[in-house]
């Protein structure tokens, strides 16, 4: 993958949805194969939270659990229960119950320790560790 190709990606990743996927439609009409690529490099952390039990487990072993707890709050509790998927019961509860512990935390500090672990989503996918399948943007 060219880094442009990455810079395209991450300018898109940064649009509204529907400003990015009228966006994607237009470079797709022109050229499917390069709209396809570029939509899974824009896997983002909704896109996580669609991942299978087995790939979210793989995804836990590679990111921060700092992260993770970070990553938890403002999630609604569907939410939390997705992205905590493959984590054996206690471990949801140690990472609950940090997340409830460490309090108010800014949404900028949430939104980057997400964005880091869309970004060890997309690693693994880039390395063929995982494929979400049809998880990917319209």
């Amino acid at each position: 993958m060219g880094s442009g190709k990455k810079h395209l990606a991450a300018i898109l990743s940064r649009l509204p949805g529907e400003t990015a996927g009228k966006v994607l439609a237009y470079i797709s009409g022109k050229n499917q194969a390069l709209g396809q690529e570029l939509e899974r490099m824009m896997f983002g952390f909704a896109e996580v939270l669609m991942l299978s039990d087995k790939e979210m487990q793989r995804l836990h072993a590679d990111i921060d659990p700092k992260d993770l707890v970070l990553a938890l709050k403002g999630l609604d509790e569907a939410e939390r229960d997705r992205l905590l998927r493959g984590l054996s019961a206690k471990r949801k509860t140690v990472l609950l119950e940090e997340a409830e512990q460490m309090g108010g935390v800014k949404r900028k500090a949430v939104e980057a320790a997400q964005n880091r672990i869309a970004e060890a989503a997309r690693k693994l996918i880039e390395s063929g560790e995982i494929s979400p399948g049809e998880v990917w943007i319209e």
